[in-house]
């Protein structure tokens, strides 16, 4: 009599057979895909697929490369036209996403399909007809699809042919899918990097490189220097010709990707150089810096890599790394740890490891004893035994495969990625290419003109969140920052009611803004001034100084300043407002196609200066700054922040004023924050000092800021205590208010 577990096989056996049987029986018509020529007008059909619940979601995303008939310059081949075309040759395709972009002489698409059976198995090239807005109405294209997506693979292009635009270079940990890495878990045909990143950098190229790293069958002469030779080679082709050779780089590397992008980049010869001068951040996720053991290794690959690749990779009992990855750590170091940013995430979590089935595919192991953590936070972090990174993110709830994966926009983990790469693009703006020579020239002249850098003054903090929306959602200021024409503006305000934060805000704002736009064909620069910041021993003439030093910091303006600009640090150090003024103008009018932001923060401290010619320096600066802005108000922008009742400013620009009122809401949320910082408030207290700040007619910023302070004082303030620091503290704070409690450090400059 046969077993239990025996009936219990022949009976799944019987059922799976019959279950077979009757799906090859109703097999429907869309399970045979025609790719015949259009010339017979075939058409595909897959009306009858089953629900998604019965084949289950099997989400797969392929690569078009197309080839148009006529010239590519002729051709108009539009996302919405190839779409329309693809449905109406494959009629019922479930195309969920699609993105295009095009190359030097062809497009490359991305078709990303809810199922796995799709038109494109066979990866046979076809050919289609596509209508379009332009001449010719019908244009005929060549179509040849894959899914492995090796070498180039361009996601996504809004940079076009620009030369201000940055290239985000992708390199998958090795055995991973250059697409496939990158998946959301939840939406199968979603890719942060193709489409979440574009919403937020539309001048951003997205360029994902894959490279043939099979689980099994390597070959022993295969290494990471193999590999990054093929990489070298794919940016040259990628970045032919100019503007585009001359592109910022920000490189991404998953795991042994990163290993990939450090070797490629590392070879000392001229390329190197090249990529060298171009590069400006590597972000780099789990790492290993300084190697694998054999079981982190045989765990990530699913089998122990032989050769030279092992060799390269595998770090014995003594954690000590040998051969590449300590050269690696020294060119690293000695190539990219002062002008090279970089931001470096690690895991939290174990990861399954890869188990092979016996059909010869691989999983994961769903045993939890079967996970390790493959790339600890150390050799994620320290480079040459120390950490000289930028800064190391710990992505939390993440393992090494999850690392770069993200569910939706809003994931928490792609909000942090996103911040780090939205701060290293922005610093990479900032910097336009110069070279390590220029820089030097630059601050070595600096140095000797006594022209301190210009940073946002530390003891001015960011605003609390949520607040300025208001000011930043306005009408004028919006038509200030984006119309065709916009005069200078001048923000005016009485003390306390948040200038400088607002300026500084601004700054930000303004940069995080420029990244969403493309308008500008050479880019846009942003320039500011805190006079506030300056001590009193400065002078108009300063003010030009550090603004004509930050424009040379443009790899644009550099290229334009006078041609006797670098004969003397020591003229340009006594020059007057009216010789500095002559090469600010110069250097600005010079790049017509550049949109240029200037903030000057608190121009009523900046001192008056000498006034040899009945007028003083300041105000010869500012009449000097509202006829320039004006005159070229196209593409230059003005904003001055002060307080009113300065005849000069206000001589000037009255006419551009607008008064800034303390919004009720911005306050509140000030209130709030500024209690959270009082501990020593116990709840019935808070509750009091909160609603007699609320309720107080005429409150500002620096009135809240100077009351939380002096509680802050007390122990444990009592209602006495409370009472006698509101009296004491005038609502209206002027110029006859102690000065500490408005300058550096002092309330004045705490957030809004």
């Amino acid at each position: 009599m046969a077993s239990r577990p025996d009936l219990l096989f022949a009976a799944t056996t019987i059922i799976i057979s019959l279950a077979t049987f009757m799906v090859i029986s109703i097999r429907p018509p869309w399970t045979t895909w025609i790719t015949a020529p259009l010339e017979g007008k075939t058409t595909t059909t897959f009306e009858d697929r089953p629900p998604a619940k019965t084949l289950g979601k099997l989400d797969k995303t392929w690569r078009l490369f197309i080839t148009p008939k006529p010239r590519l310059d002729t051709c108009l081949l539009t996302k919405e036209a190839l779409l329309s075309a693809l449905e109406a040759r494959f009629e019922g395709i479930d195309i969920k996403r699609l993105s295009l972009t095009a190359e030097p002489d062809r497009y490359c698409a991305t078709v990303s399909l809810r199922y796995m059976e799709s038109p494109f198995d066979t990866n046979d090239v076809f050919d289609l007809e596509v209508n379009t807005d332009g001449e010719p109405n019908i244009l005929s294209i060549r179509v040849a699809p894959d899914c492995d997506f090796l070498h180039m693979t361009t996601l996504y292009d809004g940079a076009k042919d620009r030369g201000d635009g940055v290239d985000l270079i992708v390199v998958p940990n090795l055995a991973a899918h250059p697409f496939g890495s990158f998946k959301s878990l939840l939406d199968g045909t979603q890719n942060w990097l193709r489409d979440y990143l574009p919403e937020r950098f539309p001048n951003l190229r997205i360029l994902v490189y894959g490279y043939d790293s099979v689980f099994a069958g390597r070959k022993d002469e295969e290494s990471v220097d193999s590999f990054a030779t093929g990489l070298r080679s794919a940016i040259r082709l990628y970045r032919k010709g100019k503007p585009v050779s001359h592109r910022l780089i920000v490189f991404l590397g998953h795991s042994l990707g990163g290993l990939i992008i450090k070797q490629a980049e590392s070879k000392g010869d001229t390329d190197s150089k090249i990529f060298l001068i171009s590069c400006s951040g590597f972000l780099s996720f789990g790492v290993p810096n300084r190697g694998l053991g054999h079981k982190e290794l045989a765990a990530m690959l699913g089998y122990n890599p032989p050769g030279l690749l092992a060799h390269d990779l595998v770090i014995e009992k003594d954690m000590k790394p040998k051969g590449l990855l300590r050269t690696l750590e020294q060119t690293f170091v000695t190539h990219f740890s002062q002008d090279f940013d970089t931001v470096e995430f690690f895991e939290t979590e174990k990861t399954p490891v890869l188990e092979q089935n016996q059909d010869g595919t691989w999983k994961r192991a769903t045993d939890e004893a079967r996970s390790i953590l493959m790339v600890a936070r150390n050799p994620a972090t320290l480079i040459n035994g120390g950490p000289i990174s930028r800064k190391q993110v710990s992505l939390q709830k993440t393992n090494h495969v999850t690392l770069v994966k993200y569910d939706t926009e809003n994931d928490s983990r792609y909000r942090v990625v996103l911040g780090e790469i939205e701060v290293i693009i922005s610093k990479a703006i900032k910097k336009k290419e110069l070279s390590t020579e220029q820089r030097k020239k630059l601050d070595d002249f600096r140095e000797k003109a006594q022209v301190p850098i210009h940073e946002l003054p530390a003891f001015i903090d960011d605003p609390v969140p949520q607040t300025l929306q208001g000011f930043l959602e306005a009408d004028y200021f919006t038509r200030w920052r984006d119309g065709e024409e916009a005069a200078p503006l001048w923000i005016r305000g009485p003390p306390g009611h948040g200038k400088s934060v607002l300026a500084r805000r601004l700054v930000k704002h303004i940069e995080e803004h420029s990244l969403k736009s493309s308008r500008w064909p050479e880019g846009v620069s942003i320039i500011g001034y805190f006079c506030n910041a300056q001590g009193r021993d400065f002078q108009p003439a300063d003010i030009l100084r550090s603004l004509i030093m930050q424009l040379a910091s443009y790899q644009k303006y550099y290229g334009v300043l006078p041609s006797n600009f670098w004969d003397s640090a020591k003229q340009f150090s006594d020059n007057s407002v009216d010789g500095l003024f002559e090469i600010f103008e110069h250097t600005l009018l010079k790049i017509p196609g550049r949109r240029v932001y200037c903030v000057i923060d608190a121009l009523d401290e900046c001192p008056h200066g000498d006034s040899h010619t009945g007028q003083t320096e300041r105000s010869k600066l500012i009449e000097k700054l509202a006829k320039l802005f004006s005159e070229n108000r196209d593409r230059m922008r003005l904003l001055v922040t002060s307080r009113p009742d300065e005849k000069d400013i206000e001589h000037y620009l009255d006419q551009y004023s607008q008064e800034l009122e303390v919004a009720k809401h911005d306050l509140i949320l000030f209130i709030d924050a500024k209690l959270e910082d009082l501990p020593s408030l116990n709840r019935v207290s808070r509750t009091e000092v909160r609603d007699r700040l609320v309720g107080q007619v005429g409150g500002t910023f620096l009135w809240v800021a100077i009351v939380t302070r002096e509680l802050g004082k007390f122990y444990m303030p009592t209602p006495h205590d409370i009472e006698k620091v509101l009296k004491e503290i005038p609502v209206k704070l002027d110029k006859t208010y102690p000065p500490e409690s408005r300058k550096g450090g002092g309330a004045l400059r705490q957030p809004i």
